[in-house]
């Protein structure tokens, strides 16, 4: 049996945090959400701009697309200087507990307009902080959809 499912008290301010801009909304079957930014873009200042989100339940990551534009919107292909999409982890360690930035897809250089990456089983986690960091000419924009789905208290998907 398929069915949507959401936690209880599930809400679109549940996966704001700190600076971030996001908005989430049910996509498709199995519990997945979308998460896009509140301002439909970033705009690029020539120097690295990062995006900050939350997922408060455990989640496996589905989806991450970026689309890059200049200024009007029109398709840009230059080279991204530096673009990441990263997951903070803790690590516990005999002198304190320290967080630090895994980078999950580095698609720094590429050139391209639209960057797209696959995750599936292997991505699954915890409740984590993500930030994406990208750095392009001063004008240009940023456009972000991440699809994740969210897993049962066991991290068990609903099916």
């Amino acid at each position: 049996m398929t069915y949507n499912w959401t936690p209880r008290g599930f809400s679109a301010e549940s996966f704001d945090h700190e600076s971030s801009h996001w908005q989430a909304e049910p996509f498709g079957n199995k519990g997945h959400v979308k998460l896009l930014l509140l301002d439909e873009y970033d705009a690029m200042t020539g120097n690295a701009v990062s995006e900050n989100f939350y997922i408060p339940y455990p989640h496996r990551l589905v989806h991450f697309e970026a689309k890059h534009t200049d200024g009007d919107g029109a398709v840009n292909t230059t080279a991204l200087t530096a673009a990441q999409f990263k997951v903070s982890k803790k690590w516990k360690t005999t002198a304190s507990e320290d967080a630090q930035w895994h980078v999950l897809w580095d698609f720094s250089g590429v050139v391209a307009s639209d960057f797209v990456h696959v995750f599936g089983d292997g991505y699954e986690r915890p409740p984590s902080r993500y930030e994406i960091t990208v750095n392009t000419t001063n004008g240009h924009r940023m456009y972000y959809e991440v699809i994740i789905q969210l897993l049962d208290k066991r991290g068990r998907e609903h099916v």
